[in-house]
């Protein structure tokens, strides 16, 4: 599993909460059903928080995003969502 050390920008953010609408669960669903606070979540990914659990925590919120993080270039992709 890679492990996500570089916080994301606030345009990524949107993006994996946008992408966890597009799966039927809000940002805030997700956190709930993942006993995690929804700032703690954000501060987690956007590096306010950015100890070891933050950094685990930030890799679990982006891989179940499905958004693809391309850090050798700075870039992100959102899944497809047929339909």
């Amino acid at each position: 599993m890679k492990i996500f050390a570089e916080p994301v920008s606030l345009q990524k953010f949107n993006c994996i909460k946008g992408a966890f609408v597009a799966q039927g669960i809000s940002f805030s669903e997700w956190c709930r059903n993942n006993s995690v606070t929804p700032s703690n979540a954000k501060a987690a990914l956007i590096g306010a928080w950015d100890g070891p659990k933050a950094k685990l925590l930030r890799t679990k919120l982006i891989e179940e995003s499905g958004v693809y993080l391309d850090d050798s270039k700075n870039d992100f992709t959102a899944p497809k969502i047929d339909g």
